[in-house]
């Protein structure tokens, strides 16, 4: 039985494999298999060994009854025998106290509910051995303790080792598998797990990068006798998350460059000329025109380009990508923009379509909510060749949408897209366009790294001159007079304003604001017909919304009171104040969005966050960050540190799974060193063809079966 046949087993089937009589003993069923897929994904032997401990308790040392008062709300084990049991009213409610005792001394130990066991199970004079938390309240005392007979304990292998602690749910925990449960299995599967764990690494890399053997990381994360196997082991882990994902981009990378595309632009034409020195409505940032001929160099290339164009707001992606889109019609190709939304895509549309005014280059729209007559001329046309641009949302990639000669696709907001929605894209091709990917929410270095290894990455870091930073101000809700003070006068100037509510309708679990309770309040304050104000949000269709933003836009709506749809695309430049209220809602990435939708001219433009009632300290500190900088990136990080890679825009939105133990933000050394060593493993041997080498192609095989690369977008 080869590796991929045992450790890729489903769970319910590999049990089958184990030795039997351990099985039946620790009660291991398939109906628990099916439990632990349902409730953490662990589906395989391999998830079930990767799933690691979080915690360690150490059962290899006693300690003495006297020394507890030196481990307060820590974990000691004792051992020794109960001289006494007695109740006791603890306010309303009986509890159970038992007097424990060893040679140095006592201490008390305390039930205080479910303790109907302890009267029958538990007697005096016997030796036991207690495993719990030292806690104070007028003497020190333990509550609750895991309890043994010393034999029984001296039978286990608790005391040989540190003892694991995993991460488990309510329902395993009643089906038995709590965190011992879970030991139990592992315990089971990992002596025969080790058969088919094959090292994957050459010597020299063990060597130099100082690491310990793939089988001897698994026992140790797992089972370590001291706290420096652990630390080793876990370090093993650690590089190897990193590495694995390093050497699988690389190589792909290289593969990709290898493989010759027909699409070669070879030529700057007269469109692109034409539009640079006549149309370009502002001078190009030095940033821009960087980011422009690392494309050009792509495209030219002969190879496929798959680049990632990182902008912070305002930072002028979409004149890169327009400018791109006029290399590939230059050169005899068709080229498409897809967005998340009919709002963002519409956008696109209606400001390359003025960029290209006068030029003979044809625009088109196709979003869900086009007219099927529209649309039948158009997938006419675009298979005809006489459509140029294609501007659209996931419309884009239904089948019977077919292009004459599509050489460039470009995906804007790409976090909001499926991996399986994106590589749909190629289809419409006979070969594999160029991809641009754009975002506006900016991903820290690491990240770009492991989430977004396989593009190579372009940033435009500065914005277009004459651009303000937007002024961020803290107000605590009892100031917010001030925000309205401020507003009147950004009125009176002949600007506009943004006010955003976190909901649409009251909360009973969450004293918020709702957005009518604020629409109803701002109009008493801004009366009409003296001002013009409207309200958006994402219960109403799109076509009402948009005809909200349309009048937005052509500054007849002074104030509009909205949720966060207008976090993403929307552009106002006339828009000079945003008011977010309860601000500490929101996380760090989405205030920064919503503070990009203001600050789009040379006027001085304000964001205000007004806290709501009972701000904790954690979500102060949060609005700080946001008043302190403007820098998206630093921003990205901090939102990280806080909230954890689950919670970042474009890493649980995309559906991958990257990381197990690793920490992109506070193990970036280690992230970076390991990328190191990926590269020179590259640079000796770019295909691993040597016989040293050619073992690390089981981790790209296993990549490529997990489907994480972005890579099949081509």
């Amino acid at each position: 039985m080869n590796e991929i046949n045992f450790l890729d087993l489903p769970l319910e089937v590999a049990i089958t494999q184990l030795p039997q009589a351990e099985v039946k003993a620790k009660k291991i069923t398939i109906n628990k298999c099916k439990l632990l897929k349902k409730e953490l994904e662990i589906t395989t032997i391999r998830d079930l060994i990767n799933h690691f401990p979080y915690r360690f308790y150490d059962k290899r040392e006693f300690k003495k009854i006297k020394e507890a008062s030196h481990y307060f709300n820590q974990y000691i084990l004792l051992t020794g025998y109960f001289k006494e049991f007695y109740e006791e009213n603890l306010g309303k409610r009986r509890v159970m106290k038992g007097i424990f005792a060893d040679a140095s001394g006592i201490i008390e130990i305390t039930w205080f509910n479910h303790y109907g066991w302890v009267k029958e199970k538990i007697k005096t004079n016997i030796q036991y051995v207690l495993f719990g938390r030292v806690s104070y309240y007028k003497n020190y005392y333990i509550a609750h303790p895991e309890i043994k007979t010393l034999e029984k304990f001296l039978q286990s292998e608790e005391y040989k080792h540190l003892y694991p602690i995993y991460s488990t749910t309510e329902r395993l925990a009643k089906a038995g598998l709590n965190s011992d449960g879970i030991m139990s299995f592992i315990k089971i599967v990992l002596p025969q797990a080790m058969k088919y764990i094959k090292e994957p690494y050459p010597n020299e890399l063990l060597k130099d990068a100082k690491l310990v053997s793939i089988t001897e990381a698994y026992q140790n994360i797992h089972f370590p006798k001291t706290e420096k196997d652990y630390e080793k082991a876990l370090y093993r882990m650690k590089f190897s998350e990193a590495f694995d994902l390093q050497i699988f981009y690389a190589y792909q990378n290289v593969v990709r460059d290898k493989q010759q595309t027909p699409y070669r632009f070879t030529k700057v034409g007269k469109l692109f000329n034409e539009f640079y020195n006549k149309h370009l409505p502002f001078e190009l940032t030095k940033a821009q025109k960087k980011v422009i001929r690392e494309i050009w160099e792509d495209l030219r290339s002969g190879r496929q380009m798959n680049r990632l164009l990182q902008g912070d707001v305002g930072s002028g992606k979409t004149i890169v990508a327009l400018m791109s889109i006029l290399l590939a019609i230059d050169n005899g190709y068709q080229a498409c923009l897809m967005a998340p939304t009919e709002l963002l895509a519409q956008q696109h549309f209606k400001t390359i379509s003025k960029l290209l005014k006068g030029l003979p280059v044809e625009v088109d729209l196709l979003v869900g909510s086009t007219p099927q007559k529209k649309r039948n001329y158009l997938l006419k046309d675009l298979l005809e060749g006489k459509i140029n641009i294609l501007i659209g949302t996931h419309a884009l990639i239904e089948e019977v949408v077919q292009f004459k000669n599509l050489g460039l696709v470009i995906i804007d907001e790409q976090h909001r897209f499926g991996v399986i929605q994106r590589a749909k894209l190629h289809l419409k091709s006979d070969y594999p366009p160029h991809v641009l990917v754009m975002t506006a929410t900016p991903i820290p270095r690491t990240l770009t790294l492991t989430v977004y290894g396989d593009l190579r990455v372009s940033v435009i870091d500065e914005l277009p001159p004459n651009r303000k930073p937007v002024k961020t101000i803290y107000l605590p809700s009892t100031l917010r007079y001030q925000a309205w003070d401020l507003m009147r006068n950004e009125i009176k100037k002949g600007h506009q304003a943004y006010v955003v509510y976190p909901l649409i309708d009251e909360s009973k679990k969450m004293n918020l604001i709702a957005l009518t309770e604020g629409y109803d309040a701002i109009i008493a304050e801004f009366p009409p017909p003296q001002y013009s104000i409207a309200m958006i949000h994402g219960r109403m269709s799109s076509q009402e919304r948009d005809e909200i933003m349309y009048h937005f836009s052509k500054g007849k709506i002074d104030i509009l009171v909205a949720t966060t749809v207008i976090e993403v695309g929307v552009d106002v430049p006339n828009a000079s104040l945003m008011i977010i209220e309860n601000a500490e809602r929101f996380g760090l990435a989405q205030l920064h969005q919503m503070r990009g939708r203001v600050g789009r001219s040379s006027e001085q433009a304000y964001c205000i966050l007004i806290g709501g009632e009972n701000i904790s300290e954690n979500a102060i500190h949060r609005l700080k960050i946001m008043v302190e900088t403007t820098d998206g990136f630093k921003i990205a990080e901090e939102d990280y540190r806080l909230r954890g890679p689950g919670e970042i825009e474009g890493v649980r939105q995309s559906g991958q799974r990257f990381f197990n133990i690793i920490d992109p933000i506070n193990d970036q050394h280690l992230i970076e060193y390991s990328n190191k060593f990926a590269q020179e493993l590259i640079c000796k041997d770019p295909l691993l063809e040597k016989t040293e080498y050619k073992s690390l192609h089981s981790i790209i095989e296993r990549y490529k079966l997990e489907n994480i690369s972005l890579s099949s977008i081509g």
